[in-house]
């Protein structure tokens, strides 16, 4: 009260749109300063004050509104929007390409046509792929992502696995390795959301067969990380049962190039992949599984994280928060 404007904002535009409002006219503007709180984003309205009496101006009021979060919303959406046109119109342009050559080679070219042929299913294999993970990470970046908690069988995901990962670990010679807590398989009654588990694992799993040398083991280890017991009368020592509600941790490792330390904070962002000489031969990914298990665990309750040496291999988590179906207990229910 009783300040010059000057004397509380130094920002050129600010004091510029109260100069305006104060002739009368109406400013808006997106406005970036620094604070003590650090660099903030305010959206900023000036607009005259008009006299109670005749026409003129009595004076202007300045409204500030600290918009940064938004602004770094709007920010990731322009970012995903980019980075999902880039990586869309690389196997556009490849399957246009093939099918042109395809046009001309298919009469003249017999082992060219085939040649083509396989490359146009590769690359639309590679769009179903990116349009999958674009879809799950939508609906996981909901902010109320429903979720149906039922009972899970592990063995019969740990089955699934190895069913959907059969050709790319004969293709490279690798092995699936599953280490399952002995309390979590079957008798205990685990519940969670099952899709989302399985997304989580799927995405997992294929990171570490992408990255892992050949002729190496993948190996995938689920262990009970906390459990919580409705009372200790009647719980074995040491064991799990009677638990309510726990944490498991869902854990795979690869042999393989490893990651750069300067890397390692970033592989769970949108579309971020890391140096390209950690790919070697392997095929490349969209860039949107880890992020998709970071969302999945948190709509779950839980969270994610890894370990990686460079030149020795990687280890990524995710924990999640699960519950156990009591003696009898069955169904399914809702949430969200």
């Amino acid at each position: 009260m009783g300040r010059r404007i000057s004397e509380v904002f130094t920002h050129a535009e600010l004091i510029e749109m109260h100069s305006a409002a104060r002739r009368g006219e109406v400013r808006r503007s997106r406005v970036p300063l620094v604070t003590p709180l650090g660099r903030r984003v305010y959206q900023v309205s000036a607009s005259p004050v008009p006299l109670a009496w005749g026409e003129g101006v009595f004076g202007a009021v300045m409204l500030l509104r600290d918009v940064t979060e938004l602004d770094h919303a709007v920010q990731i959406k322009s970012e995903f929007v980019a980075n999902a046109s880039h990586e869309l119109r690389t196997p556009v342009a490849a399957i246009r390409g093939a099918a042109e050559t395809l046009e001309l080679a298919v009469r003249d070219d017999v082992v060219m046509a085939q040649r083509v042929a396989r490359m146009i299913v590769a690359h639309a294999g590679r769009l179903e792929e990116l349009l999958r993970d674009l879809l799950d990470l939508t609906r996981l970046e909901s902010p109320d992502v429903p979720l149906r908690i039922e009972p899970v069988d592990l063995g019969e995901i740990e089955r699934s696995l190895r069913m959907l990962f059969e050709g790319v670990c004969a293709e490279r010679n690798l092995k699936l390795v599953f280490e399952i807590d002995e309390d979590l398989v079957g008798a205990m009654g685990l519940k969670t959301d099952r899709k989302l588990l399985m997304l989580i694992a799927r995405n997992l799993v294929e990171n570490a067969t992408k990255f892992a040398h050949e002729d190496t083991e993948v190996r995938i280890a689920v262990t009970m990380v906390e459990a919580e017991m409705p009372s200790a009368r009647g719980v074995p020592h040491g064991g799990a049962w009677g638990a309510t509600r726990g944490v498991i941790r869902w854990e795979v490792s690869d042999r393989g190039i490893g990651i750069p330390l300067g890397q390692q904070d970033r592989v769970f962002e949108r579309f971020y992949q890391a140096d390209a000489a950690r790919t070697g031969s392997a095929k490349r990914g969209t860039g949107l599984g880890l992020a998709i298990v970071k969302h999945a665990a948190k709509a779950l309750g839980g969270r994610v994280g890894l370990k990686s040496v460079w030149g020795q291999g990687t280890t990524v988590w995710a924990e999640i928060a699960v519950e156990f179906a009591r003696s009898g207990e069955e169904g399914t229910r809702r949430v969200g």
